[in-house]
């Protein structure tokens, strides 16, 4: 049974760890050594700060190392060599999800302007546990965060989207930069006090990723395949027993994602006033 907020933050408090913490603490010495450098909270010897400070709980959250990743598997570092943010992501070895991205940085497709898929930077295998490697990619931005002002905007996003993307490399539009666990934010405490519209970055990218659910299809010929794929569940065709076409189910859900963004997200621009911009 999950933990309520209450008492998560309860754990935090008296300086528990979340069980997949645990994983990032004990691969830490791996990572420092390979050029990777975790946020000190799963580093050796880490004391809470707010104990240190005396803090209540009500201000547990002012504090960057109270902040513990939602989902097991994933965290950010930062790449010592360029003090670049990256994310790391546990992967099975086994999977699709691996070879997928593999191919997808290729030398041979990495420069094809088509191609928006998210870069992975490095491979680690696991010291201990060749079952499982983890991934390095850049640090990106929830794509719909920030709204659109301009048609302009909107259009450069929906033709990369076309090609599948869903979260945008935002290193211009934040000149402070934003924090893994809380994008609200430049450092997990304190929201950030400006950012630039779309429009006047003209590098803007917008990338695709995670391939965990995705498959590779050898051959042109027509192809058909069973099961349910993505995380959008309401697409007709969907059977494990009916073979179906499984490029139809990704511009059905990619519509559904364009919808929603016309539909929800720019609604979102009625709520900002002049004085935010």
């Amino acid at each position: 049974m999950l933990d309520s907020p209450s008492q998560l933050k309860s754990q935090i408090y008296t300086g528990k760890f979340h069980p997949h913490e645990y994983f990032w603490i004990k691969y830490q010495p791996f990572l420092l050594r390979r050029g990777y450098d975790l946020r000190p909270r799963y580093k050796p010897g880490w004391a809470p700060t707010w104990h240190k400070l005396g803090e209540s709980i009500e201000r547990l959250y002012r504090f960057e190392d109270a902040l513990t990743p939602k989902k097991e598997g994933l965290l950010d570092a930062v790449r010592l060599s360029d003090n670049r943010k990256v994310v790391l992501k546990r992967v099975e070895t086994s999977r699709e999800e691996l070879p997928i991205g593999l191919y997808l940085s290729s030398e041979s497709l990495s420069h094809d302007p088509r191609n928006n898929a998210v870069p992975i930077l490095d491979v680690m295998l696991l010291p201990d546990d060749d079952s499982f490697a983890l991934i390095v990619m850049p640090l990106l931005f929830p794509f719909h965060a920030l709204p659109f002002r301009r048609v302009g905007e909107f259009s450069n996003a929906m033709k990369q989207y076309t090609q599948f993307n869903l979260m945008v490399d935002a290193t211009d539009l934040l000149p402070q930069g934003w924090h893994f666990l809380r994008p609200h934010t430049h450092n997990g405490i304190d929201d950030w006090t400006e950012w630039r519209e779309r429009s006047t970055c003209r590098s803007l990218r917008y990338y695709f990723i995670d391939f965990g659910l995705s498959r590779r299809y050898l051959d042109n010929k027509k192809i058909l395949d069973v099961g349910s794929f993505g995380q959008d569940q309401s697409y007709p065709e969907r059977s494990d027993l009916v073979p179906y076409d499984p490029f139809k189910t990704d511009i059905y859900q990619l519509g559904n994602v364009i919808l929603e963004t016309i539909e929800v997200r720019t609604l979102l621009l009625h709520n900002f006033s002049d004085t935010q911009y």
